[in-house]
């Protein structure tokens, strides 16, 4: 009789290089020869060999008796990856950050993730956002099959910390006497300090900052509001608002000149404003003739001014009446008059 039969004998089914041990339990038999893939490896009776790498193997034994009599049996032999699971996480964060967790597990094909708080996913890298502060814990299954997986988890939970809430208003021209003032509120919540960028280049540390405006138009004022956590860990958030501040809009002319004897401005009319959209100015006779007349603007201030002198020679001394009509970038229009003294 004779009957063949082997054992395989080894640690686990996951991981290459592997050590195999195969235990020849044949019955009736004298020689043995065994092969793997194909390929005669032993006559020995009982037989190992090292698998280099995951694979499917085909392990046979041939078995014969003094009689010259023969029986075969053949086994398969699955080496499979042995995963490994690891990856990294930002140790520190704050209420509502994204987390990106990085995988850096090997040979695997699926992980499943158990975040403390926020249940299980199978995704490959998950993005956590923590809306509490405390600390949480992570943990990564990675596996390669049925047989073959590896667990990791962090050493030291991650700690979320406690974030502010930014938030203003403000108030326009609630100063009478100041133009272009304007008072901020500071709303944020759970916030340690302040830093304000008026949108003018000028910036506070103040919490609730009275800031005035020299220009006009509307801006984008930012509000950044810090945590320190005792000096912990510091959490940040911000938000911008469009801010109109109360326009700036002046207008007036000197009420005298000297064309011959003046020095500098004295030495002519030269109107003044700011804030205007457009306007135009007349300068007239004591006869009720114009002598001067203009409309240019550089910006929204008056651009031109008046030598004192009509048609190119200087006009006489006396009292003179001017008339301003100005429109200004608030959409108030409003007509100027007065008298300006040329002395000769």
């Amino acid at each position: 009789m004779i009957y063949a039969e082997f054992d395989i004998q080894k640690d686990s089914v996951c991981g290459a290089p592997m050590f195999v041990e195969f235990i020849n339990n044949s019955i009736g038999n004298i020689d043995n020869v065994w092969y793997v893939n194909g390929s005669m490896l032993s006559q020995d009776p009982n037989f190992n060999h090292i698998f280099g790498s995951a694979s499917t193997n085909d392990v046979s034994l041939i078995v014969q008796n003094e009689f010259l009599c023969a029986d075969t049996i053949h086994k398969t032999l699955d080496i499979y990856l042995q995963p490994k699971a690891d990856f990294s996480v930002r140790e520190q964060a704050c209420e509502g950050d994204i987390l990106l967790i990085e995988n850096k597990s090997t040979n695997a094909v699926s992980y499943l993730w158990n975040i403390e708080s926020q249940g299980t996913t199978t995704v490959s890298q998950p993005e956590l956002i923590f809306e509490a502060s405390g600390t949480y814990g992570i943990t990564l299954i990675a596996t390669y099959n049925a047989f073959c997986k590896d667990t990791f988890s962090l050493a030291v939970p991650i700690r979320i910390y406690d974030s502010p809430i930014a938030d203003f208003d403000y108030q326009g021209g609630y100063d009478e006497n100041t133009l272009g003032e304007v008072r901020f509120n500071n709303l944020s919540i759970d916030y340690d300090r302040s830093l304000w960028d008026f949108g003018d280049g000028n910036m506070s540390d103040e919490e609730s900052p009275v800031h005035e405006y020299d220009i006009n138009r509307n801006l984008l004022v930012k509000l950044t509001v810090y945590n320190d956590n005792n000096g912990l860990y510091t959490c940040i958030d911000s938000i911008t608002k469009p801010v109109a501040p109360e326009w700036i809009t002046t207008f007036f002319a000197p009420n005298a000149l000297s064309p011959e004897y003046g020095d500098g401005d004295v030495k002519v009319l030269k109107p003044v404003g700011v804030g205007l959209s457009t306007y135009k100015i007349s300068v007239y006779s004591p006869w009720g003739q114009a002598v001067w007349t203009s409309d240019k603007l550089e910006k929204t201030s008056p651009m031109e001014s008046w030598d004192g002198t009509y048609q190119g020679a200087i006009v006489p001394q006396g009292a003179y009446s001017w008339m301003a009509d100005v429109t200004f970038v608030n959409g108030i229009r409003k007509v100027y008059k007065g008298s300006v003294t040329v002395v000769r």
